[in-house]
């Protein structure tokens, strides 16, 4: 998925392994997924209140799972729009993002 979206990959998966349980958490997740995606009050009223969602979703700050994965896009979306601000920086090879 990041060959395709960032044109290099993070290395999640090798050594036959889960490098950082992202796809552990989301399986882990599964459950509540579906409970939010038939729980309109759940949605609007829990998840998109930041205090409360926080005990639900993962963080861009957390070392394993889908907040590792959230925190890493993040950090390699930053430092691509920095180098283009910057450095007028264009890939050889577009991917997804460009």
């Amino acid at each position: 998925m990041t060959l395709l979206t960032f044109g290099q990959p993070w290395g999640f998966v090798k050594n036959s392994r889960d490098e950082r349980n992202i796809l552990g958490s989301f399986r882990e997740s599964l459950v509540l997924f579906g409970f939010a995606g038939r729980c309109r009050g759940f949605r609007e009223h829990v998840l998109k209140h930041p205090p409360l969602a926080r005990f639900f979703l993962p963080r861009g700050s957390d070392d394993t799972g889908a907040g590792y994965l959230i925190g890493q896009a993040q950090k390699h979306v930053d430092e691509r729009q920095r180098r283009i601000d910057e450095e007028g920086f264009s890939m050889e090879k577009p991917d997804y993002m460009q």
